[in-house]
């Protein structure tokens, strides 16, 4: 990851890190950057661009012509508050940003969030965390 200052917000986090430049380029382009890098705590799941890379040819096309839809669910990847990584076990849903709860499941292997595993945890931002995970949230599924 690059290195970004120490009063980043998450914004600025997920703007620094090339490994979510895809995420952080939909986050933008769908409006959500305004709320969450101003307002605070969240805990951003971010998906990395592996992520982005394993959705059907097409999605990612068409949810970027869909200016609603990609809102909906760049805001599915914010959750509101701010969950360390050990401790999102410890819940069965996180309240996102869209309104619609992401379930929790904890294995002994790891946690899933939302059907994504969690990659890199807890990168500090000064309006609160953001994790890498490995795939793409859509709300409903």
């Amino acid at each position: 990851m690059q290195p970004f200052a120490p009063d980043a917000t998450v914004g600025a986090v997920i703007d620094a890190d090339r490994d979510v430049s895809t995420f952080n380029n939909l986050v933008r382009r769908s409006g959500v950057i305004k709320r969450i890098d101003t307002d605070g705590p969240y805990t951003i799941l971010a998906p990395t661009n592996a992520a982005f890379d394993l959705l059907p040819p097409g999605a990612l096309g068409a949810l970027v012509s869909d200016g609603q839809k990609l809102t909906a669910v760049m805001s599915y990847h914010v959750v509101k508050g701010e969950y360390r990584g050990e401790e999102i076990r410890n819940h069965d849903h996180l309240p996102t940003l869209l309104g619609d709860p992401l379930l929790v499941v904890a294995a002994e292997d790891g946690v899933v969030v939302g059907g994504a595993g969690l990659e890199e945890i807890d990168i500090t931002a000064t309006n609160g965390l953001v994790h890498k995970i490995d795939a793409v949230m859509f709300p409903g599924d």
